[in-house]
């Protein structure tokens, strides 16, 4: 008999088999840029040093402070990931049962006098418009 590795659920922590188990891809926020103002950037734009003023400019109006991130593969419980909801979605659409042309027929003639009232609607308002 086959024993499998114990793996840990990324998100609740719960402890099983590997097989009862899947690899999910999550992204990390590892860092990110610095853009800061100086008091040399303060002093250059009170100046009119023209850096100095586009420093201070793209900090305060436009602040692009770039975030690095990465994909890092975890493992995750079936419950946590999903899988469960997809399989049963899966069994549901499989399950499901085509209408006959009868039951079709059916909710046609049921539709008729909802679509006759919409069109007698529609000409009235038109002969009143002309």
């Amino acid at each position: 008999m086959a024993t499998y590795a114990i793996k840990s659920c990324n998100l609740c922590g719960i402890r099983k088999p590997q097989p009862e188990m899947e690899r999910v891809e999550k992204e990390v926020v590892t860092g990110s840029s610095k853009s800061k103002i100086t008091t040399g950037n303060v002093l250059g734009y009170a100046m009119g040093n023209k850096m100095s003023q586009n420093k201070v400019h793209r900090n305060i109006f436009a602040n692009n402070k770039r975030q690095y991130k990465r994909k890092r593969t975890v493992w995750s419980c079936f419950e946590c990931s999903g899988r469960n909801d997809r399989i049963r979605a899966e069994q549901a659409r499989v399950e499901e049962v085509p209408k006959t042309q009868a039951e079709k027929d059916v909710e046609f003639r049921e539709a008729i006098p909802g679509l006759i009232f919409i069109c007698v609607i529609v000409v009235a308002i038109m002969v009143w418009m002309a």
